[in-house]
């Protein structure tokens, strides 16, 4: 018997496989499953473990968000944040004290801005 959120989840694996360019065999082996078992997860038959399915997040690129809730509805990720997870791990050091150096940039100028605002409504002495 089919559950209704098995289907709606099969129906996102499938969709973010064929946005992948990927076939049904494919995927299966990259996820070390049966092309059968992945028909059946595709189809709402059969539902997953918690391991395939963050494997099969991890293979497609989609948060689980998406494929529990819908695109639509998915928490979106920054354009930083999908470079940082596909950043080799010897240089996420230098991206996060890169980021740090933007971040401090970000507020002195936020500052900066704050004073100018005061200065133009006739707050600082």
């Amino acid at each position: 018997m089919k559950k209704e959120q098995n289907v709606e989840i099969g129906r996102r694996v499938r969709a973010a496989r064929a946005r992948r360019g990927l076939t049904r065999e494919e995927l299966a082996e990259q996820l070390d499953l049966s092309t059968l078992f992945l028909s059946y997860i595709e189809c709402g038959q059969k539902g997953m473990s918690l391991p395939t399915f963050a494997n099969l997040c991890r293979v497609l690129n989609v948060s689980a968000d998406e494929l529990l809730f819908g695109p639509e509805n998915a928490v979106q990720r920054s354009d930083a944040h999908r470079l940082l997870e596909r950043m080799d791990p010897e240089y996420l050091p230098l991206a996060a004290g890169a980021l740090a150096l933007v971040g401090q940039a970000a507020e002195a100028g936020e500052k900066k801005g704050r004073l100018c605002s005061k200065k133009i409504a006739g707050e600082e002495t």
